[in-house]
């Protein structure tokens, strides 16, 4: 979602030319219009849009309950906008102009972990209530499962 047409067309030549599929927005209104909150993927984000910046529109965002992974991007990017992104849970703030290699990685990377906890049928958010509800013990058997170091049979050095 970004206003600039010029911008949005080189990003998307970018990203279909290694291979992504996208749709792409002129503002946040067309953005919540248009686009399908149930199909998978990346939002990338302008900061600085008129009408509704990028800021707001992830504020709605996850007042919907939108579930895609949300990178910012932005050629006026300053530390607070940065911190009040990453505290709504943006994942990234690249400012532009853009490192097209340091972008496909991040997606690359995004979008594998999204993948990941899609098929695994659960948002992190409740996975993590599911696990403080458990004892501490049992939440350091998971813990160590999750790194692959507790095999059947295997007792940890405390036990």
């Amino acid at each position: 979602v970004d206003d600039d047409e010029d911008q949005r067309r080189a990003l998307r030549f970018l990203l279909e030319a290694a291979g992504y599929e996208v749709r792409d927005y002129p503002s946040g209104r067309d953005f919540l219009v248009n686009d399908e909150p149930s199909v998978p993927g990346c939002a990338i984000l302008d900061l600085q849009m008129p009408e509704m910046d990028g800021l707001t529109l992830f504020t709605i965002m996850r007042e919907r309950e939108y579930r895609v992974p949300v990178v910012f991007l932005s050629a006026h990017g300053d530390i607070p906008s940065t911190v009040e992104a990453m505290k709504k849970g943006s994942l990234d703030f690249l400012e532009k102009p853009l490192d097209s290699q340091k972008l496909c990685q991040l997606l690359s990377d995004i979008l594998k972990k999204d993948r990941a906890t899609r098929n695994a049928g659960m948002e992190p958010e409740e996975a993590k209530k599911l696990f403080l509800k458990l004892s501490p013990r049992r939440q350091e058997i998971a813990k160590l499962i999750s790194k692959g170091l507790l095999k059947r049979g295997c007792r940890t050095a405390e036990h």
